[in-house]
């Protein structure tokens, strides 16, 4: 291959990703706007832990809860997670215990799937098939997982499906269904008070490495 011939098809090569790039920039935009419209959601999900160390997965279901400026309430039926944009509380009533993070505020965007907060702290690439947005994220810093994947149905701010993949190798995978948007949810939803005799676990997040 001549000189010549090596650097036009470098330059094709820039060209093309290029073109990636700002086709995939196009479209977190056009989920960015779409999402400045979202107040509240409420839907129903069901969740798949696979792990190497079990034959099957674990599941579990719950109902998530988002209000805009206020929080987001993970409803699992063995537990609870809330988090107002500072605190984080996970609650397991039958042990009677919660665990409480403080300061984490880069936790948002994972929690909410707000594109806005995850661009932050996430590099982001995606890409459109069939009127659905497909989203592959990676954290900046360190985190419990390594990537995220999200998948848009047409016209929708809220995902459909949601694929983690953690450090250890476990992947996590949530689907949504009976999504209900910009439909009335109480702000008492997002604030976590312990019934009697619930001990509080004071945890620490690990610093950024």
């Amino acid at each position: 291959m001549t000189y010549v011939v090596r650097l036009r098809f470098l330059v094709f090569i820039l060209a093309l990703l290029f073109l990636v790039a700002s086709a995939s920039a196009g479209i977190i935009d056009e989920l960015k706007a779409r999402q400045k419209n979202l107040k509240t959601v409420k839907a129903a999900f069901s969740q798949e832990k696979h792990t190497e160390l079990l034959r099957h997965p674990i599941r579990s279901k719950g109902v998530f809860y988002f209000k805009s400026q206020v929080g987001v309430r993970w409803q699992y039926d063995e537990m609870t997670v809330i988090y107002d944009g500072k605190t984080l509380y996970i609650y397991y009533p039958e042990l009677e215990e919660a665990e409480r993070l403080d300061d984490v505020s880069g936790f948002f965007g994972p929690l909410s799937f707000d594109i806005e907060s995850l661009l932050k702290g996430f590099s982001m690439d995606a890409k459109k098939e069939n009127g659905r947005i497909y989203l592959t994220l990676k954290p900046k810093r360190q985190m419990p997982f390594q990537s995220m994947e999200m998948m848009f149905p047409a016209g929708s701010a809220f995902p459909e499906e949601v694929k983690i993949k953690e450090e250890t190798g476990d992947i996590t995978v949530i689907k949504f269904k009976d999504v209900e948007i910009n439909v009335p949810v109480p702000d008492e939803l997002f604030v976590f008070t312990p019934p009697a005799g619930v001990k509080i676990r004071q945890r620490q997040f690990p610093e950024a490495q």
